[in-house]
C-alpha cells in the first residue's frame, strides 16, 4: 500500500513539474507581457529609417546599447550588448522584419528558445510632417509572462525613443 501511495505522490509531483511550465508557456503566447512606448519625431519616416536601419550606429544615440553589429536584413542574426543599471547582457536576435521606412523587428531569446523570448519592434508611421515611432517588446516562453516582475522597459523605451528623436532631428534639420 505504501508503495502505491508513494508512486501516486511521485506521479502527481512529476505531473505538476511538467504541467506548470507547459501552462506558463501556453499562457504567455495567449497573453504576452508587452511594453510599448511611442514618440513623434520631427522627420520623415525615410529619415528615421536611415538612422534606425544603420544598426552599427545604435551606440551613437541609444542610451543603453553599447555595441550592435549586423545588418537589418530579414533572416540575419545581429549581436548587441545592452548595459543598464550597472549590469550588462548580450543578445543575438534574428531579424524578422526590415521594411524600409516602416518596420524593424527582431526576435531574441534568454538562454534558449522557449524559456523567455523577446519580440522587439520599431514601427514607423507618417504623422503630419513627421513620424510616429512605436517601440514595443512582447515576451513569451516559460518565463515570458514573468518578465515585468524583473524588468521595467517603459522608462528605457522612453529614454531611447527620445534619444533617437534627438539624433534624427539634429541630423536632418
Amino acid at each position: 500500500m505504501k508503495t502505491k501511495k508513494r508512486s501516486r505522490i511521485l506521479f502527481t509531483a512529476l505531473g505538476i513539474v511538467v504541467a506548470l511550465p507547459a501552462l506558463s508557456f501556453g499562457l504567455s503566447h495567449l497573453f504576452p507581457a508587452t511594453t510599448t512606448r511611442e514618440i513623434t519625431i520631427d522627420a520623415q519616416p525615410e529619415q528615421v529609417w536611415e538612422v534606425l536601419s544603420d544598426l552599427e550606429s545604435f551606440p551613437q544615440w541609444h542610451p543603453t546599447i553599447t555595441t550592435l553589429s549586423g545588418e537589418a536584413v530579414v533572416g540575419n542574426t545581429v549581436a548587441f550588448t545592452n548595459e543598464e543599471g550597472g549590469s550588462s547582457i548580450s543578445f543575438t536576435p534574428t531579424v524578422l522584419a526590415a521594411e524600409p521606412a516602416s518596420e524593424l523587428r527582431w526576435l531574441g531569446h534568454v538562454a534558449f528558445p522557449g524559456l523567455m523570448d523577446g519580440d522587439h519592434s520599431f514601427v514607423l508611421e507618417p504623422e503630419g510632417a513627421g513620424t510616429r515611432m512605436t517601440q514595443s517588446e512582447s515576451f513569451t516562453g516559460i518565463l515570458g509572462m514573468f518578465a515585468p516582475l524583473f524588468m521595467d522597459l517603459g522608462a528605457s523605451f522612453e529614454a531611447s525613443n527620445q534619444a533617437l528623436a534627438n539624433f534624427v532631428e539634429s541630423k536632418f534639420q
